[in-house]
């Protein structure tokens, strides 16, 4: 899955930087930023901690500001608040595809395990599941959420919480045919061609 490769997986910022009105973060089209993304500042919560182990499970999140990229450059992108506060976050990390709520929609019947794999590779996205909605049948009565995936004849549209169209990638067939169960034993880094980074 090409796009997997390259596009999927969660990048993120090490600086937010806030100059008069203009708003920067360090992730540019170097690092496969693009114009309409979505990007997130997150404050980190409590850490669970399995009682039996000691080890850490999770740490919960809360999204403080949610930004739009506006202008890309190499190395650096302009961005928009579009929810939340603007002041105060500068210094703050960005994240993209992290701690945003997300639906995935099979217009085909035959993205379940792109699915699967999608919210793998994804794993820091809040997914609010899988539905199969016929290409004929409107989809009107869905929950609100961040980002909607819909895989649709040979594409993956990605639209905002607007409805708003963010972008679309090329899907191929075979891509609809790999097995989760294949690729279930590997790291996301040999799955995947690069590490997902959770934070």
């Amino acid at each position: 899955m090409k796009f997997l490769k390259i596009w999927l997986h969660c990048q993120e910022s090490s600086w937010s930087q806030k100059s008069g009105d203009a708003l920067f973060v360090d992730m540019g089209s170097s690092k496969g930023i693009m114009v309409g993304d979505l990007l997130s500042i997150e404050e980190e919560g409590k850490k669970i901690i399995n009682p039996v182990t000691g080890k850490l499970m999770k740490k919960t999140s809360r999204i403080l500001s949610l930004l739009k990229v506006t202008e890309v450059r190499t190395d650096y992108s302009h961005v928009v608040v579009i929810k939340g506060a603007d002041n105060g976050i500068s210094g703050k990390k960005v994240t993209r595809f992290s701690g945003l709520s997300a639906l995935f929609i099979d217009r085909i019947g035959k993205g379940r395990n792109f699915y699967s794999n999608i919210s793998q590779t994804l794993p820091n996205l809040h997914w609010q599941g899988y539905r199969y909605i016929p290409q004929q049948e409107p989809f009107d009565d869905l929950p609100e959420t961040d980002l909607v995936f819909i895989l649709n004849n040979g594409l993956l549209q990605l639209e905002d919480q607007n409805r708003s169209p963010i972008r679309s990638y090329p899907v191929a067939a075979k891509d609809l045919q790999v097995s989760i169960q294949k690729t279930s034993g590997l790291s996301p880094e040999n799955r995947y061609g690069r590490a997902v980074r959770l934070s």
